[in-house]
């Protein structure tokens, strides 16, 4: 092949690439949120908002590095999402180990399908493969992870089935907008609008937030829906009756308490009644201050949900 033909294909492959690059793109769930089609009994689910909590910098103030493969999706990343479960049903630790649960998840951005599936392909450190469905996907034969790109604004990944996960945002329910949501509008929209969000239905396990949930208790909550921020914390629990409703809030209510003076720090017992609010089989705490284990505890998982996110 001569030279200057050799020079077109490459200014050509150049000037493809800046094309894809500079084209916006948005994720491709509109009618439903990826993590609705999640949920069920003792997954934990999780989503970040990606546009109020800024990788880069909390990288950089827990001396976290981010190569530049992962900068660049971290850059263009506008939600987060992971669903951790147990394939045997057995959730043996709690709080929960994040090593010893499976995974799957999705990245929404401004990605291009064409521009970061050249990139997985010519990286060379994968293995392409093409399931029975017809997706496209790669895995990484270290670690086993799999991951995706099967339409412009989204990367999927998975720990070990990436076709299941496929399916699951965009089978049946992904083209039918009536079709049963396992997490409603209602719940998804709260854990949409909060920097970290957090759901679990009929919890066998917890993360380790700094709730100090008794595990003995969780038998008797039918959800648990968790909204953080920078600075507070906002939870709704249901129970299975009320009257357990009225024990745990006095349980939740009474831990709370005991960190803030271990802490050292004032309490407002009036204005504890409107952050510790039960009706009937609801228990709903709203706007804590956040103490100094709930941060570290709330720390602690950022910096796991970060490990993944740099294994993908």
């Amino acid at each position: 092949m001569g030279k200057g033909v050799r020079s077109s294909i490459l200014i050509a492959l150049v000037s493809f690439v800046l094309v894809l690059a500079s084209c916006a793109h948005t994720t491709p769930f509109k009618d439903r949120m990826y993590i609705q089609s999640f949920g069920t009994d003792g997954q934990l689910v999780l989503t970040v908002n990606a546009q109020s909590f800024d990788v880069e910098e909390f990288a950089s103030e827990n001396d976290v590095t981010l190569d530049s493969q992962v900068q660049y999706i971290a850059d263009r990343m506008t939600r987060l999402s992971i669903v951790l479960f147990d394939r045997t049903g057995e959730y043996r630790d709690y709080p929960a180990n994040y090593g010893a649960l499976d995974f799957d998840g999705a990245i929404e951005g401004n990605y291009s399908k064409a521009l970061l599936n050249t990139a997985l392909k010519l990286g060379g450190a994968l293995t392409e493969e093409k399931g029975e469905s017809g997706l496209r996907f790669f895995t990484d034969e270290q670690s086993g992870i799999q991951a995706a790109v099967p339409k412009n604004g989204v990367i999927l990944f998975s720990s070990s089935d990436i076709e299941a996960n496929y399916e699951k945002a965009f089978g049946s329910a992904y083209s039918d907008r009536d079709a049963d949501k396992v997490i409603s509008d209602e719940k998804a929209q709260k854990l949409a609008s909060s920097m970290f969000g957090i759901y679990v239905s009929n919890p066998k396990t917890m993360l380790d937030i700094g709730l100090d949930v008794p595990q003995s208790a969780l038998e008797n909550i039918e959800y648990i829906l968790i909204m953080m921020d920078t600075e507070t914390l906002s939870v709704d629990f249901k129970l299975k009756s009320e009257s357990l409703a009225k024990s745990f809030s006095v349980i939740v209510k009474a831990s709370y308490v005991g960190d803030l003076r271990r802490d050292g720090l004032p309490i407002d017992f009036e204005q504890l009644k409107n952050q510790f609010v039960q009706e009937l089989d609801m228990v709903y705490i709203r706007d804590l201050g956040l103490t100094d284990q709930q941060r570290d505890a709330v720390k602690a998982v950022a910096l796991q949900l970060l490990d993944v996110f740099k294994e993908i």
